[in-house]
């Protein structure tokens, strides 16, 4: 056989082959579309459709499994650390936003030199089967503090604030949700009695597993007098969302909101001697409304270093009406003893503590007992680089069964 004959029979065999396969698939596809149903769900690590051919007869069995075997892979997801990074992603490009222009603020803004720069995670549970993960970043063109002024602050200026927020958890029934909140403000210091600030940002909020969201405008504003040396007046008004307080589950299913205005009052009439006061009114998007109140006079056993103060406190709550899906007291009075504490315990390294006991007294219940406090570590110099490590729990009996709520949190505050 020659070259010809051999090309010859190679191209009947090819074609041949190639009219055999184009049969069989046409035979394959009718009875395919004939019998049976090509299903796809997503894959959340994988990022790709996985398929499956099943009878159209098991249509119905088939979907209900998918859903199920969609849900328990989506669990299964949101436990592995991969998908805990997925998440986050959001987050990680503003924070880097912010730190880029936290270093470029003294030359845009006209700023004095190094502002102050802020990174938190927070975490939060309760008995209610509550968790929330929080990770806060922002930045200060200027330090600014009429309670505690920091080392070299300026008699006056203005200051800019910018900050980036990413909230992510659950609520009991499996509800998951993700928050996320931009903010940016200017403020001005009069001099060492006045200082004023104005804050906007945006909110998000969604429910993840069912893929609803709302987003909001939170306008925040504040003053800080002292009109004599020994007393501070800080008012802060603001607009937002009240999960991120773990006003739950109410906070989240319903996309609850409230309008705040807050009045602190701090005393210090005698080195040794702080007499402390806070006034909380909420106005809730679901038209109920809430009163705190907080009084509380500490005694300085040692008023520098060690930082030592012990004395006794009461607090007292209201809500217009009660709901059901979040914990709202017709009357709530507690009182009992309290202690701050920041003792050194070597160079730059102190242990902290903050915490009170507490008898409780709800409207239409028993009296009962309770605590919470907050415990850890504060390492570096403030204003320049301090970190800072506390672990925080409370409890308490009210409302018939024990409530409970832990939580971490880690800080960095200084000049980068």
């Amino acid at each position: 056989m020659n070259f010809w004959e051999v090309a010859s029979a190679a191209l009947v065999f090819v074609v041949f082959f190639l009219v055999l396969m184009t049969i069989l698939y046409f035979i394959h596809f009718q009875v395919k579309r004939k019998y049976r149903l090509q299903a796809k769900f997503h894959h959340p690590l994988k990022g790709r459709y996985i398929e499956r051919y099943i009878p159209l007869d098991l249509r119905p069995k088939y979907e209900a499994m998918v859903v199920e075997q969609r849900t328990e892979m989506q669990r299964k997801a949101n436990q592995s650390w991969k998908w805990q990074i997925w998440k986050w992603r959001r987050a990680i490009p503003k924070i880097a936003v912010i730190f880029t222009l936290s270093n470029l603020s003294p030359y845009v803004f006209g700023g004095e030199g190094r502002g102050l720069e802020s990174f938190i995670v927070e975490n939060d549970s309760n008995s209610d089967q509550a968790q929330r993960l929080s990770l806060i970043g922002g930045h200060s063109s200027a330090k600014r503090d009429l309670l505690w002024p920091y080392q070299n602050e300026t008699e006056s200026g203005w200051h800019w604030n910018l900050g980036v927020e990413r909230h992510s958890g659950k609520v009991g029934g499996g509800t998951e949700f993700a928050g996320t909140r931009l903010s940016a403000g200017v403020g001005y210091k009069f001099n060492s009695k006045i200082l004023v600030e104005a804050n906007f940002g945006i909110h998000e909020l969604r429910i993840t597993n069912i893929d609803a969201s709302t987003t909001r405008g939170t306008p925040h504003l504040k003053l800080v007098l002292s009109p004599v040396d020994w007393l501070w007046v800080i008012l802060n008004t603001r607009n937002d969302y009240v999960y991120q307080e773990m006003y739950l589950p109410s906070g989240i299913t319903e996309f609850s909101s409230a309008s705040t205005v807050r009045l602190d009052l701090v005393a210090r009439p005698h080195e040794s001697l702080r007499v402390l006061g806070r006034s909380v009114e909420k106005w809730l998007s679901s038209s109920n409304f809430r009163q705190e109140q907080d009084v509380a006079a500490m005694y300085g056993i040692s008023s520098t270093s060690p930082w030592i103060w012990f004395g006794a406190g009461t607090n007292y709550m209201s809500y217009s009406f009660r709901q059901s899906s979040l914990w709202t007291p017709s009357r709530f009075l507690s009182f009992g003893p309290r202690l701050e504490a920041a003792v050194p315990v070597r160079q730059g390294l102190s242990l902290i503590f903050d915490g009170a006991w507490n008898l409780n007294q709800e409207e239409g219940f028993a009296q009962t007992q309770g605590y919470g406090y907050a415990a850890g570590l504060r390492y570096g110099t403030r204003g320049d680089f301090e970190i800072n490590v506390l672990y925080r729990e409370s409890k308490t009996n009210s409302s018939g069964p024990g409530f409970s709520s832990y939580g971490a949190l880690l800080s960095l505050i200084g000049s980068f």
